[in-house]
């Protein structure tokens, strides 16, 4: 048994992480709420609370050991390791959307800001160079590798 709590307490740590990332991603996409380029901002955050709530529960069961009495009931222990696995494939979902949401506002001046529209119109977040997006996908790509692998700790704990 002490083996099984070395693994709960791993997948209560990437929860933790999870939740952490998730509340970064949610204020780094918030304070680009006023971009041109964000028309799935909504669908986003709301992917982005997904993965801070699952990153949470996965904690709580995780330190707290309610995990036990989940493993009891199997159809909610194979409902839990779904949802999770749910949760990281919504994550991945989100890194593609982020991916081709750069944020074409400049504030440069009238002439440089429609030529920024016109120009990283088709671009992604790389070829825009949109540091804040860039660093939201690769949070949301990690929170995505985390569930993944949370799932099957829980799975095999």
């Amino acid at each position: 048994m002490p083996s099984a709590s070395k693994r709960v307490n791993g997948y209560g740590l990437m929860g933790l992480l999870i939740a952490v990332f998730g509340g970064v991603c949610f204020y780094l996409v918030k304070s680009k709420e006023g971009c041109l380029g964000l028309e799935d901002y909504d669908k986003v955050q709301a992917f982005h609370i997904v993965g801070l709530i699952t990153g949470l529960v996965l904690f709580i069961l995780g330190v707290l050991n309610f995990a036990g009495v989940i493993h009891d009931i199997v159809v909610l222990f194979y409902i839990a390791v779904l949802g999770i696995l749910v949760a990281g494939g919504i994550m991945v979902y989100t890194s593609v959307l982020i991916f081709n949401m750069p944020c074409n506002l400049s504030v440069d001046g009238a002439f440089k800001s429609l030529k920024s529209l016109v120009d990283n119109k088709r671009h992604n977040i790389f070829l825009a160079e949109d540091g804040n997006m860039i660093a939201v996908f690769i949070l949301d790509i990690l929170s995505a590798l985390m569930l993944f692998s949370a799932s099957g700790s829980f799975y095999r704990g």
